[in-house]
């Protein structure tokens, strides 16, 4: 059985239990992905006794970026709101599952919210458009 194995029941969890196993999911596959980052670079300065194990373990994490991806499908599909949220993320350009899953896991209120309040709440600036000036989350600054 793999590391994420199915629990029993996987099809009859409640929403919230979805919205929190997807959370787990992403949060996750950041951490694998940083781990892999993290891995590739140390390829640039490995010794030939190294190579071989950190080209060992960036299969596995690779792998496990994967496994995480087909367990992550799953949680999107089975609520509509969700998919329908990220159908229309994916058709703007440049927008594609990586990225349309992250921001419905962190902005679930997208849909909600106009452009400012999601700024705001992202703690993003706002550019007030007169010399160099930006709105910060809780002021000019």
């Amino acid at each position: 059985m793999g590391l994420l194995a199915r629990p029993t029941g996987w099809m009859r969890t409640s929403w919230r239990s979805l919205r929190s196993a997807r959370h787990a999911l992403l949060t996750r596959r950041r951490q694998l992905l940083n781990m892999l980052t993290d891995e590739r670079n140390r390829l640039e300065h490995a010794t030939a006794l190294i190579l071989q194990s950190l080209a060992d373990h960036i299969r596995c994490l690779e792998r496990r970026v994967a496994e995480v991806d087909r367990y992550l499908d799953p949680t999107i599909e089975r609520c509509p709101v969700w998919r329908a949220k990220e159908n229309l993320l994916r058709t703007l350009h440049g927008v594609g599952p990586v990225v349309s899953r992250t921001l419905l896991s962190d902005v679930p209120e997208l849909g909600r919210l106009n452009g400012k309040q999601i700024a705001r709440r992202s703690g993003r600036r706002r550019w007030l458009g007169t010399g160099a000036r930006f709105e910060a989350a809780g002021g000019v600054g």
